[in-house]
């Protein structure tokens, strides 16, 4: 999955800034207030771990640190430097009922997606799995497409499985894939997933797979830190609308056998880049409850 990479520098007053930078965008620059930085994400992989630089350049010195994050093959596990506000001294606060993490509308980005969401493409995946926004049965809802493709559609979230556990969202697929399978790298390809990441570095997938059976939980093929369950299998449904419920917090639970951590984002993929397939989905409705 996803590996989301976030930079610290600090201009020339001493501020820290952060500067988060999606994967496979390569070097790019930033200028603060009164320095520039420059941010290099490499593409070096040794020991499965992609490297990310982060550079302060002035006219007094030259520093370069480095820090790591994990690059598992082709499942990229979210791993934020935090964005999100202090979680300290949330227990104070009321929670909201609902968070409205993917209930679309016309409303777009400039670049076609739905408002808040963002896209990650992977560099070494030429083709990218296309998303956009379109109604379907009178409602807006993102239609994702991808032809020997992969990429994300993600949105970062600020709460927690302990005060919001339940997930819902709707999907519906046009067609399966007839070479996927979870328990191989070569088959890791899903018509629709739900992809939700936590802030320890762990994540949980929901799919739709061809043929194993629903209630299956299969360590993902790459890496231990991510557990999929499958909720829908087979052709029965296709073609509809299905609606899920989960909840996160025992599937977590139950996937790692301990407390999650905060939540970090909840992102969208169709891929068939391993199987080299097609597949079309739509997604809808997704939202975070307390009940």
């Amino acid at each position: 999955m996803a590996c989301l990479p976030v930079v610290e520098g600090w201009d020339g007053n001493g501020i820290k800034h952060r500067q988060s930078l999606a994967k496979g965008e390569g070097e790019k620059e930033w200028i603060p207030a009164s320095a520039a930085m420059t941010f290099t994400v490499s593409d070096k992989v040794g020991n499965d771990e992609m490297w990310v630089e982060r550079r302060r350049e002035d006219a007094r010195s030259k520093t370069t640190a480095q820090k790591r994050w994990p690059w598992t093959g082709r499942v990229w596990v979210m791993s934020l430097v935090l964005l999100f506000p202090s979680l300290d001294g949330r227990s104070e606060q009321v929670p909201q009922e609902k968070i409205a993490v993917g209930v679309f509308t016309a409303e777009r980005e400039a670049n076609g997606l739905p408002k808040g969401w963002q896209p990650l493409t992977f560099r070494k995946i030429k083709s990218y799995t296309q998303y956009r926004v379109v109604q379907d049965g009178g409602r807006f809802v993102v239609r994702a497409e991808a032809r020997a493709a992969a990429s994300m559609l993600y949105r970062k979230i600020d709460a927690t499985t302990q005060t919001h556990p339940i997930l819902r969202w709707s999907w519906k697929v046009e067609n399966l894939l007839q070479k996927s399978d979870p328990t191989q790298k070569s088959g890791d390809d899903y018509p629709a997933r739900v992809y939700v990441t936590f802030q320890d570095r762990t994540g949980i997938n929901y799919i739709w797979e061809s043929r194993f059976p629903v209630g299956r939980v299969v360590p993902n093929p790459y890496t231990d830190d991510v557990q999929m369950f499958i909720v829908e299998s087979g052709p029965k449904r296709l073609g509809e609308w299905v609606d899920e419920t989960r909840n996160l917090y025992e599937d977590y639970k139950r996937a790692f056998g301990r407390e999650p951590s905060p939540l970090l984002a909840i992102s969208l993929m169709t891929d068939t880049d391993n199987t080299g397939e097609s597949a079309v989905a739509y997604y809808a409705d997704i939202t975070l409850s307390r009940h």
